[in-house]
This record gives C-alpha cells, sequence and structure tokens, in this order.
C-alpha cells in the first residue's frame, strides 16, 4: 500500500502504467511473489482502482453538471462554462 500510494504521488508519465506495476512488483517480492506474478498483480489492481474512479466519479461529475466538452475546454486553455445563469 504505502509503494502505491508513494508512486502516484509522483507520476512520471500518464497514468504511472508500469511504474505502478514495478512498484508493486517490488514489495511482493519481498514476500517471495515472482516478478512476473507482481507485475501482473499490479497491473489487475490498477485496473480495479481506475474502474472503481470511473464508476464512482462519472456519475458524481454529471450529478454536478459536468460535461464532456467542458472538460476538453478546460485541457485546450479555455475558461469552463459557468453554467446556466439565471434571472436575466
Amino acid at each position: 500500500m504505502v509503494a502505491t500510494n508513494a508512486i502516484t504521488l509522483f507520476p512520471f508519465w500518464p497514468s504511472n502504467i508500469g511504474a505502478f506495476q514495478i512498484a508493486v512488483a517490488t514489495m511482493l517480492q519481498g514476500a517471495g511473489i515472482p516478478w512476473a506474478v507482481g507485475i501482473g498483480f499490479g497491473l489487475g489492481l490498477q485496473g480495479v482502482e481506475t474502474l472503481a474512479t470511473a464508476a464512482l466519479g462519472l456519475p458524481a461529475a454529471a450529478m454536478e453538471g459536468t460535461r464532456l466538452g467542458s472538460l476538453a475546454r478546460i485541457r485546450n486553455g479555455s475558461p469552463p462554462d459557468a453554467g446556466p445563469r439565471t434571472g436575466e
């Protein structure tokens, strides 16, 4: 747990794919788990974490009124929409 959280704090590239698995496999080697099994477990663990984040985050973002178009504008440097205006 400590290794995966530490590697997540310092992303080396998007999603830390590879670095995350190496951290997991390295820590599991101390428990006698083979390297390949540790890498596979790391892939599965990152997949489960990603699915859980999407399953909880996407509905929450939709409830807040976040749309994919507004996220694309933020990424391109444009300010997001302020939302619907009332009283005009």
